[in-house]
């Protein structure tokens, strides 16, 4: 279900890191009126499914992140998604990958201290991963890492061969 207070955040958020006003923002995605951008991010109007999307697309980010479904702008890649099924403990995959990083030696870093007695539970988590899940592990891994090294605007160049949205193949 639609959280409209979330969405009424995300879209300013989103508006406001891009440095978008709102009348910008209402022609790039077909509205008449700026002031209807206004009423969205009051949470006082709710957008129509055609506008959601085009929001979605102008932003590069998922309709469920701007609805509020998830916490997660990007969709998650599939062989992503393969990975954390094959874990009995996907919550705790997903928790842990937020948390991690690798250096510039391939080496898996915990973001924090207090993360340390995860340790084991990472190599819990990777244990009954195949060969192939650990090689598209890594490379997550490595795109996370650059992901978050590049800015806002250069992060899109990140890659992680997910297919571009309309607003990004230009």
């Amino acid at each position: 279900m639609l959280n409209k207070k979330k969405f009424a955040e995300r879209l300013k958020e989103l508006r406001q890191n891009k440095e978008v006003s709102t009348r910008s923002l209402a022609n790039a995605v077909g509205l008449k009126s700026h002031g209807a951008i206004t009423q969205f991010e009051k949470g006082t109007s709710l957008p129509a499914l055609d506008t959601l999307v085009a929001l979605a697309e102008f932003f590069a980010v998922t309709l469920d992140y701007l609805v509020g479904l998830t916490d997660f702008p990007q969709p998650i890649p599939d062989n992503i998604k393969k990975i954390i099924d094959q874990t009995g403990h996907p919550e705790a995959l997903m928790i842990i990958l937020n948390q991690i990083s690798i250096d510039e030696n391939g080496q898996i870093l915990l973001h924090s201290e207090e993360h340390k007695k995860d340790e084991s539970g990472i190599e819990e988590l990777m244990r009954g991963l195949d060969q192939e899940s650990m090689l598209e592990l890594r490379k997550f891994l490595r795109y996370l890492h650059t992901r978050q090294s590049l800015g806002e605007i250069d992060e899109p160049s990140a890659g992680l061969d997910i297919t571009p949205k309309k607003s990004q193949a230009r």
